[in-house]
């Protein structure tokens, strides 16, 4: 590899490190990559599609280095084909993520978004904002990788019960964990968060015939993808009482229609906390990549 397109906004001491490796670093534009056709390797957060569209201007591309986990907007397919190797940098952001996750879960457990809000409007109600303790709640986690399992360890000293389930995996739990299945979770669970990758099997996952299913009123979260969750059940959910609260930190097209009226019934309800797909954005998660894919791009050279 001898020309690497950086596409992603980096901190000034990141662009010197890739300066100091012994290829040429392009700093473009999205815009600006299709004129580029001597691109061997290209470095992005999550600025561009990787589609036929793209590639058919990047002849000589070798390697794609994503800084992040999910490359549900590369096509897999198409790059296997040409022979293009995707490294990806999974596991980065997973405490970021959980730490989100759980902030948006007190959030709304104990009411803090919504009596903020109704502060604004000089209400000063107590009594109509009793809290719930985590220790009270049975949480479901969907999805046992690095976000999922980061998730479960942040909850352990809360002492709440946690259930865990991952459709391609065994025995994976650990002790404060309980590994079960969706009969169970749609019995006992108080709190359902989403930590799985968007494939055709997980678009739409959680819809309105999975939301009918539980037993009882649940807080939903989703910091995955937009698409996991089928915003039409989110608002049934919550007209019908059957969501408690919702917290959401991506949508199905970012940034959202204003116009879309989902989008707008949830930034109007007092027990929604809404995010702009930032849970895995800290410090801390942006270095731990760059470093990862800094090592990537050495051992590509």
């Amino acid at each position: 590899m001898k020309t690497l397109a950086v596409i992603t906004p980096l901190l000034q001491t990141w662009k010197n490190q890739l300066q100091q490796l012994p290829i040429k670093c392009l700093f473009l534009t999205p815009q600006e990559l299709k004129h580029h056709p001597e691109t061997e390797g290209l470095l992005f957060r999550s600025e561009i599609a990787i589609d036929e569209a793209l590639l058919k201007h990047l002849p000589r591309l070798r390697f794609i280095f994503r800084l992040g986990s999910g490359i549900d907007h590369i096509d897999e397919a198409l790059c296997q084909k040409k022979g293009i190797k995707i490294i990806a940098t999974p596991g980065t952001n997973a405490q970021s993520v959980a730490e989100h996750a759980l902030g948006m879960l007190l959030g709304l457990t104990k009411r803090i978004y919504k009596s903020y809000r109704e502060i604004l409007q000089n209400k000063w109600l107590r009594r109509e904002n009793t809290g719930v303790e985590l220790s009270q709640l049975t949480i479901a986690i969907i999805g046992f990788g690095n976000t999922g399992s980061a998730f479960a360890r942040l909850l352990q000293p809360f002492h709440t019960t946690i259930l865990a389930y991952d459709k391609y995996k065994k025995h994976y739990a650990p002790s404060y964990v309980i590994e079960t299945d969706w009969e169970r979770i749609f019995k006992e669970a108080d709190v359902v968060s989403f930590h799985v990758p968007l494939t055709q099997e997980t678009y739409h996952y959680f819809d309105k015939a999975l939301l009918e299913r539980f037993r009882k009123p649940i807080y939903l979260l989703n910091l995955s993808r937009g698409a996991v969750v089928d915003a039409g059940a989110v608002v049934y959910g919550l007209q019908q009482k059957k969501l408690l609260g919702v917290g959401l930190d991506v949508w199905h097209s970012e940034p959202p229609d204003s116009n879309d009226p989902h989008w707008r019934f949830l930034c109007g309800h007092p027990q929604v906390i809404l995010t702009p797909h930032i849970a895995g954005w800290s410090t801390k998660a942006h270095e731990n990549a760059f470093e990862q894919v800094l090592i990537a791009i050495k051992n590509s050279l």
